[in-house]
Protein backbone atom coordinates (compact mmCIF):
# COMPACT_ATOMS: atom_id res chain seq x y z
CA UNK A 1 0.00 0.00 0.00
CA UNK A 2 2.24 2.85 -0.94
CA UNK A 3 -0.81 5.54 -0.09
CA UNK A 4 0.45 5.21 3.45
CA UNK A 5 3.87 5.70 3.00
CA UNK A 6 3.68 8.70 0.60
CA UNK A 7 0.42 9.93 2.97
CA UNK A 8 3.19 9.60 5.89
CA UNK A 9 5.74 11.49 4.01
CA UNK A 10 3.53 14.69 3.57
CA UNK A 11 2.50 14.38 7.07
CA UNK A 12 6.22 14.37 7.98
CA UNK A 13 6.46 17.58 5.72
CA UNK A 14 3.40 19.16 7.72
CA UNK A 15 4.80 18.53 10.67
CA UNK A 16 8.39 20.40 10.48
CA UNK A 17 6.80 23.21 8.70
CA UNK A 18 4.13 23.94 11.53
CA UNK A 19 7.08 23.31 13.98
CA UNK A 20 9.15 25.79 11.90
CA UNK A 21 6.62 28.50 12.07
CA UNK A 22 5.45 27.97 15.36
CA UNK A 23 1.98 26.13 15.08
CA UNK A 24 -0.62 24.67 17.71
CA UNK A 25 -1.88 22.68 14.79
CA UNK A 26 -2.34 22.36 10.95
CA UNK A 27 -5.29 22.95 9.71
CA UNK A 28 -5.27 22.45 6.14
CA UNK A 29 -2.71 20.36 3.48
CA UNK A 30 -3.43 21.29 0.10
CA UNK A 31 -1.75 18.39 -2.12
CA UNK A 32 -1.60 17.65 -6.21
CA UNK A 33 -2.18 14.40 -6.95
CA UNK A 34 -0.64 13.21 -10.22
CA UNK A 35 -3.11 11.29 -12.51
CA UNK A 36 -1.43 8.59 -13.60
CA UNK A 37 0.06 8.10 -9.64
CA UNK A 38 -2.02 5.37 -8.96
CA UNK A 39 -3.35 7.38 -5.65
CA UNK A 40 -6.49 7.53 -5.34
CA UNK A 41 -8.34 10.03 -2.55
CA UNK A 42 -10.26 7.94 -0.24
CA UNK A 43 -6.93 6.14 0.21
CA UNK A 44 -5.00 8.92 0.97
CA UNK A 45 -7.72 10.18 3.45
CA UNK A 46 -8.15 7.26 4.71
CA UNK A 47 -3.79 6.85 5.65
CA UNK A 48 -3.89 10.21 6.71
CA UNK A 49 -6.34 9.26 9.74
CA UNK A 50 -4.71 6.58 10.46
CA UNK A 51 -0.95 8.63 10.21
CA UNK A 52 -2.24 11.56 11.87
CA UNK A 53 -3.96 10.59 14.72
CA UNK A 54 -2.66 11.16 18.22
CA UNK A 55 -0.48 14.94 16.00
CA UNK A 56 -0.80 17.98 15.70
CA UNK A 57 -2.86 17.60 12.21
CA UNK A 58 -5.24 15.08 13.39
CA UNK A 59 -8.58 16.45 11.62
CA UNK A 60 -6.91 18.85 9.56
CA UNK A 61 -8.41 19.10 5.83
CA UNK A 62 -7.16 17.68 2.80
CA UNK A 63 -7.71 18.85 -0.20
CA UNK A 64 -7.25 17.45 -3.94
CA UNK A 65 -6.08 18.98 -7.12
CA UNK A 66 -4.78 16.94 -9.94
CA UNK A 67 -2.22 17.44 -12.78
CA UNK A 68 -0.86 15.40 -15.59
CA UNK A 69 1.55 12.51 -14.72
CA UNK A 70 3.04 10.62 -11.90
CA UNK A 71 4.45 13.20 -9.45
CA UNK A 72 2.90 14.14 -6.39
CA UNK A 73 3.25 16.72 -4.43
CA UNK A 74 2.37 19.16 -1.18
CA UNK A 75 1.11 22.43 -2.89
CA UNK A 76 0.60 24.25 0.71
CA UNK A 77 -0.16 23.83 4.41
CA UNK A 78 -1.95 25.98 6.56
CA UNK A 79 -1.03 26.02 10.41
CA UNK A 80 -2.45 27.78 13.09
CA UNK A 81 -0.07 29.45 14.77
CA UNK A 82 0.70 29.24 18.77
CA UNK A 83 0.57 33.37 19.26
CA UNK A 84 -1.53 34.19 15.90
CA UNK A 85 -4.05 36.35 18.16
CA UNK A 86 -1.30 38.04 19.56
CA UNK A 87 0.89 38.91 17.18
CA UNK A 88 -1.15 41.02 16.01
CA UNK A 89 -1.28 43.20 19.16
CA UNK A 90 0.42 46.24 19.73
CA UNK A 91 3.50 46.09 22.57
CA UNK A 92 1.02 48.40 24.55
CA UNK A 93 -1.97 46.30 24.11
CA UNK A 94 0.02 43.05 25.25
CA UNK A 95 1.45 44.42 28.42
CA UNK A 96 -2.11 45.70 29.19
CA UNK A 97 -3.52 42.31 28.85
CA UNK A 98 -2.72 40.75 32.46
CA UNK A 99 -4.45 44.43 33.73
CA UNK A 100 -7.21 43.78 31.91
CA UNK A 101 -7.62 40.23 33.09
CA UNK A 102 -6.79 40.94 36.82
CA UNK A 103 -9.67 43.91 36.18
CA UNK A 104 -12.17 41.22 34.97
CA UNK A 105 -11.42 38.37 37.93
CA UNK A 106 -12.02 40.97 40.56
CA UNK A 107 -15.22 41.83 38.82
CA UNK A 108 -16.43 38.81 38.63
CA UNK A 109 -15.23 37.58 42.17
CA UNK A 110 -16.92 40.35 43.69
Amino acid sequence: MHELAITQGFLTLALEEAKKAQGRRVTRINLVLGEMSGLKEESVRFCFDLVSKDSIAAGAVLSFGYMPGRDTYVKSIEVERINQFTDKLTPEVKQAIPKVLKLILKEIKG
